[in-house]
């Protein structure tokens, strides 16, 4: 065991001793390190990206399945403090929950109606509740994209008959 650890680009080194984190967080590079007594856990810093389909309720109670992905990424000067609280298992403890809880939430403020007319307005609240859900844990989310809605087989034939009627003349 050599006294030397490298960190790669695109992570930092949570120093551990005794299998204690300590408050040093280790940049890239090669870093000393004490053999037998410390040793690194790495963290990834880059952008990541977390995807989860849900099935939620808007304002006027229809169903609607949506699928979502949010790009985020680990505060660099915090991994010590996540990796203490969460280890590497952040995604499946703190990301996918809050994006399904950010979800439920930001679909439940408009009807089926306003989620296909004001879509960058829901996904702009839903970007808003999601941040400030993962700050608390110095997690930061880059970017969110609602990928699909789809809607009861029911309410997609209301829709087209709705469109229909609109649509031929008087």
């Amino acid at each position: 065991m050599t006294g030397f650890a490298r960190v790669p680009a695109g992570y930092r080194g949570v120093l551990l001793t005794w299998g204690k984190p300590e408050d040093k967080i280790l940049g890239v590079g090669l870093n000393f390190i004490i053999p037998f007594m410390q040793n690194i856990e790495l963290m990834n810093v880059q952008l990541q990206k977390a995807e989860s389909s849900e099935d939620t309720a808007t304002a006027d109670l229809q169903q609607v399945a949506t699928t979502v992905a949010v790009n985020f990424r680990l505060n660099p000067n915090k991994v010590n403090t996540i990796y203490s609280d969460l280890r590497q298992d952040y995604v499946s403890r703190v990301i996918k929950p809050n994006i399904e809880e950010s979800l439920k939430a930001a679909t439940a403020l408009y009807t089926a109606e306003e989620l296909i007319s004001k879509r960058l307005e829901m996904k702009s609240t839903f970007d808003d509740i999601l941040a400030e859900r993962l700050t608390i844990f110095d997690i930061e989310v880059v970017s969110v994209s609602l990928t699909d809605f789809q809607f009861s087989p029911s309410f997609k034939a209301a829709i087209e008959a709705k469109v229909t009627a609109e649509q031929q003349p008087l």
